[in-house]
């Protein structure tokens, strides 16, 4: 048997109790071979007395390889979920599948039917106890290393996707859009919503414009919003108004589909990588509403209807038309009452003598700081009117509440006490139990580092912030969290790598312009224009810093005169448009610069000038600002720059793939990754040396 390193138990065995005698044969199957198990019926490794939650993790984590047994039973079981949920968070640590899976009981017909979400790429075999081998296939593949890019080649789309979405677009349009709709000639006091509707197709299916998609919507028009460069990029943000009418009134109103949703429905639309798009779109959703909860983004409160919808729903209430609807009625109709039973955002409605409720609020009331935390919350819900319960003074252990969400006030001196740690523990049981997670934990005077490790499976909210109560509000507006959306993050690169490539390269470096001029005669236009006797060289250079922090290129000839050689910002090339996401005309430029020099011997072939293509990899300052702003984004300085690398190289290699260059675009001769020790290197020194290296290759020119 290979060595454990510091694992303590070969094999962890996860399984449901229905499927216990099946459990304790494969252990002893593993046992002849060797092999230390542990499992939840060997009470000397598992003890009853140590909190189950405990337990699980201790499994997980001192075991080399968790085996799952999935049969019909277990499939739905969410303590299996929670198991294998662990055990990919400790493979994405370690960079190798921690997890196998062992199908008992089933055809293999029914493989497709049965692997389904987190389990979906997952390496497993059958238990066939009509096969001589099977036993031997177990043994030999728990034995097998399993690299995880070799099994999880799509990563967390989702997670990447929003912090894209988020810092480069929602945190500039949604702070600013009331303003800019106000000052525009469409606008229509009182009938025209000032806030910004996100659209979320359940398939993740989107449209050129939403009337393609509902024809009873119309497009009106642009409005101009703001303006700001962008990682050293000018950006002028522009939104869309439609309009909808409700009988013969005419409302209007911005929306747009998320345009990165794209990115996954590509992947799975041209079979380039395995992803379970349902799974994909819940986690977008969820981490869209903890983005835009965060403090960072305060001033984005209360500016956007999130509306999630199915495109197959048959029912009138159900379709995007009558969400939309609703939404506008909601906001302009009665404006001075908040309403907080909307179809929409409510799925829980406590009803007149109802004995459920909104919410359970559990805090430890002999800790003074505490009560005063939970006070306010209590007064946050009664602003809204929702119903809720204190949830303290019970003398149950296992008391939870009859609240659909349930609020625990923690902090250190609280959780010391008897009865709030094992409430906290029985509402976290009762969760898994019905695979929801509605547990909000508002922590007081509590860093991240100091969280204990059962209170991490849930977003929390810190008393610590500004605006704690409205967005514990608005995360009681969202929908329910199933087991699956709780996945570990993973690598971030894979994400913002896809939706690099397939919703942005493509468009400027192949779209051509309204006069139908493409990238060779967008470069000719501004030599004649700036630099007549020039070349420049047909690819774009884009840069990624090792610490992702945005880095200009310096163009400023004035402030260093001497500096050989210099670069002149030639500005934009023309405008490429492009309508897609619901955005119509999006526009899309690339910028040229001018490099001159003063030796004939710093550029090859004697030349002292030459004109080039360069941008920051836009990406780079989403895991910067992952990185810097967003502490529970989970993503360290040591990550950052391993993100950083690991999204040069999946960019250079996607782009290299035939299987992309026929399904997507061929790109790989028009662009280049270029990632630099920004420590060490100027952007600058780095694009003259890539420069070099392209032109005594003889680079393609446009002259």
């Amino acid at each position: 048997m290979a060595s454990l390193g510091d694992s303590s138990y070969d094999v962890f065995l996860v399984h449901c109790e229905a499927d216990k005698l099946i459990a304790m044969h494969i252990d002893g199957v593993l046992s002849k071979a060797g092999m230390k198990c542990i499992a939840s019926f060997k009470d000397n490794l598992f003890p009853p007395g140590r909190e189950i939650f405990e337990n699980i993790k201790h499994a997980v984590e001192n075991s080399r390889v968790t085996l799952v047994l999935l049969t019909k039973e277990s499939k739905n079981s969410p303590w299996v979920t929670l198991e294998t949920i662990l055990a990919l968070e400790k493979s994405q640590r370690l960079k190798h599948i921690c997890i196998r899976l062992l199908l008992q009981g089933i055809e293999k017909s029914d493989e497709k039917e049965l692997k389904v979400g987190i389990l979906e790429n997952l390496p497993h075999l059958f238990m066939d106890v009509g096969s001589s081998d099977w036993e031997d296939r177990l043994i030999e593949s728990i034995r097998a290393p399993c690299p995880i890019t070799a099994i999880l080649p799509a990563g967390n789309i989702a997670l990447g996707q929003v912090y894209s979405l988020v810092v480069g677009y929602y945190g500039y349009v949604l702070p600013a859009l009331k303003a800019g709709l106000t000052k525009s000639s469409f606008y229509v006091p009182g009938r025209t919503s000032v806030k910004f509707f996100i659209l979320l197709p359940h398939d993740s299916k989107m449209y050129p414009t939403i009337t393609d998609y509902e024809q009873r919507i119309r497009h009106i028009g642009k409005i101009d919003v703001t303006q700001i460069v962008h990682v050293g990029k000018p950006r002028e943000y522009k939104v869309d108004l439609y309009s909808i009418k409700d009988n013969s009134v005419e409302y209007y109103f911005v929306a747009e589909y998320p345009n990165v949703l794209n990115t996954m429905y590509q992947i799975q639309e041209q079979g380039i990588a395995n992803i379970d798009l349902r799974l994909q779109m819940a986690r977008f959703y969820f981490t869209l509403m903890k983005v835009l909860n965060n403090t960072v983004h305060k001033d984005c409160y209360n500016t956007y209807n999130i509306i999630p919808y199915d495109a197959t729903a048959s029912g009138e209430t159900d379709n995007l038309y009558s969400l939309v609807l609703g939404k506008i009625r909601e906001e302009l109709m009665d404006e001075h009452k908040e309403k907080v039973s909307s179809p929409v955002t409510r799925l829980l409605v406590a009803k007149e003598g109802s004995k459920k409720m909104d919410a359970t609020i559990t805090y430890c009331n002999e800790v003074s700081e505490d009560s005063i935390v939970a006070q306010r919350i209590q007064s946050a819900l009664n602003a809204h009117d929702w119903k809720f319960e204190d949830g303290t003074g019970h003398g149950n252990f296992s008391y939870i509440g009859r609240g659909k969400w349930k609020i625990f006030v923690l902090s250190k001196e609280g959780l010391q006490s008897d009865m709030l740690k094992p409430q906290y523990i029985s509402a976290m049981m009762e969760s898994i139990d019905e695979n929801r997670l509605c547990i909000i934990p508002v922590l007081r005077g509590m860093k991240i580092q100091e969280v204990p490790d059962f209170i991490k499976w849930v977003t929390y909210l810190s008393s610590d912030e500004e605006d704690y109560e409205e967005r514990l509000i608005q995360t009681m507006k969202g929908e329910e969290m199933t087991m699956e959306t709780r996945l570990p993050a993973g690598d971030v690169a894979t994400g913002l790598a896809w939706g690099f490539i397939l919703n942005y390269l493509p468009i400027p470096l192949l779209g051509k312009c309204e006069d139908n001029t493409d990238l060779s005669d967008r470069i000719r236009k501004k030599l004649q224009e700036k630099a007549p006797s020039s070349a420049c060289i047909k690819r774009l250079y884009i840069t990624i810093p090792k610490t992702c922090l945005p880095t200009t290129i310096e163009t400023n000839t004035e402030k260093y005169p001497n500096f050989d050689p210099l670069i002149e910002n030639l500005g934009r090339l023309k405008t490429v448009k492009f309508t897609s996401s619901g955005t119509v005309n999006r526009p899309y430029e690339l910028v040229m610069y001018k490099m001159t020099t003063k030796e004939t011997t710093i550029l090859p072939g004697s030349r002292t000038e030459i004109c080039f293509l360069a941008e920051q990899a836009t990406p780079s300052f989403t895991l910067f600002n992952m990185s810097k702003q967003y502490r529970d984004a989970g993503l360290s300085p040591e990550d950052l720059m391993e993100q950083a690398r690991d999204f040069t190289q999946l960019c250079t290699t996607l782009i290299a793939n035939q299987t992309f260059k026929e399904k997507v675009a061929d790109i790989e001769k028009l662009c280049k990754f270029v990632h630099f020790d920004n420590d060490s290197k100027t952007v600058q020194e780095t694009l003259l040396e890539e420069i070099r290296k392209d032109l005594l290759s003889a680079v393609n020119l446009v002259s």
